[in-house]
């Protein structure tokens, strides 16, 4: 193995040392139950898993030596399975980015439905490379080499990252002024590091160069915690009324959704009597409650001292009750001891786009309901 293949392999495993650094770093957030940092995870572990696959595709290689049936067959594995899974980085960077904007589980998985067809594709061509060497090949030599139609595969690739570069600049106004640039930021190392290895072949970039462009990510939104409550972990005021705000006004929404209010009655109560170490429990406490009692995909936020609004995709009344109902059922599951309860008040309303309301004026209907509801079980205790 000469000096440039080591230099290359460095490379690459300098990579994966960083972006494992990442991985680890980023699974002691409290935040990871939301989806953006679902979907960062699995922005970091393809990139582990292309670097790797790149090593691999060197180490088998006449070009450092390999020679034989068993390094020709390993080294045709490989090259398949880099060729199948280029593709994702870009798709998932555009589900991150659009969730980014968004803030809409639907809307993602009708993307990922429209990015089958050309994934598929893509790993179909890869798949019959092997024979037909349309992506590339590996000769009897055992030598790797770009195939005729490879221009295809790298507009597939690269047409994800594009997507969402555009998607970035054609919707500024939802995203601030930092995470504008630091979306648009990520894509320049990939853009680079892919110009350098198509233009020159036999170098090595591209995965390395992902991994600059994930750590971009990882220290200019992912810790910052702009988003989001720190004691609770749910997204925070201002970030869910930006969120509500869009959509609102979004024209592709849905017609309907539902808004749910809870609010601790006795938050004061436990902080005076119990501490303030007591009343921050009882809020974290209530934020896991409300998740259990939820699906994944449904939207919390800690919008003020003591009140909780979680968005949720429901068209009708009645299994709005009921959501309220089991939400209700799961405080009830609490310590019998007086001091340690947790009360709360539980209202929702279902938001119709066809009745012209703001965000804003939706927003002083449900606070309104909650005073009545609240006024409601003060009576009944």
């Amino acid at each position: 193995m000469d000096l440039n293949s080591f230099q290359i392999i460095d490379i690459n495993l300098i990579a994966i040392i960083v972006l494992t650094i990442i991985l680890f770093a980023s699974s002691g957030f409290r935040e990871k139950r939301m989806v953006q940092y679902k979907i960062f995870d699995m922005l970091v572990i393809l990139g582990i898993v292309l670097n790797a696959l790149e090593i691999l595709g060197w180490i088998f290689d006449a070009r450092v030596g390999a020679d034989g049936d068993l390094a020709r067959v390993l080294n045709i594995i490989s090259n398949t399975l880099l060729y199948c899974f280029v593709p994702l980085p870009g798709a998932v960077w555009l589900l991150y980015t659009q969730h980014q904007i968004f803030h809409s589980v639907d809307l993602m998985r009708k993307t990922i439905f429209t990015m089958i067809p050309l994934l598929t594709l893509n790993a179909f061509i890869s798949a019959l490379s092997i024979s037909t060497g349309w992506f590339f090949s590996v000769d009897q030599n055992n030598l790797y080499s770009r195939g005729p139609y490879f221009a295809i595969h790298v507009i597939i690739a690269y047409g994800f990252l594009a997507a969402a570069i555009l998607l970035v600049l054609a919707n500024r106004k939802y995203l601030t002024a930092h995470n504008f640039r630091a979306l648009l930021l990520y894509g320049l190392p990939l853009v680079v590091g892919s110009a350098l290895q198509v233009a020159f072949y036999g170098v090595n970039f591209n995965w390395p160069f992902m991994a600059l462009s994930v750590l971009i990510i990882f220290v200019h939104i992912q810790i910052r915690g702009e988003y989001t409550d720190s004691l609770t972990g749910t997204y925070n005021r201002n970030h869910f009324e930006r969120i509500l705000d869009i959509r609102v006004n979004r024209f592709d929404a849905d017609d309907r959704f539902a808004l749910i209010l809870a609010d601790i009655d006795n938050l004061h109560e436990l902080n005076q009597r119990l501490g303030w170490e007591s009343g921050d429990e009882a809020l974290q406490i209530t934020a896991d409650r409300l998740r259990q009692s939820l699906r994944k995909e449904d939207l919390i936020a800690r919008v003020g001292d003591d009140e909780f609004y979680m968005l949720i995709e429901l068209t009708d009344d009645k299994a709005l009750a009921k959501t309220i109902e089991r939400l209700y059922e799961s405080f009830d599951q609490q310590p019998t001891q007086q001091d340690s309860r947790i009360n709360v008040s539980i209202c929702g309303k279902i938001y119709d786009r066809s009745s012209g309301k703001s965000a804003k004026t939706f927003l002083t209907e449900l606070d309104s309901l909650i005073e009545t509801e609240k006024q409601g079980r003060l009576k009944s205790s």
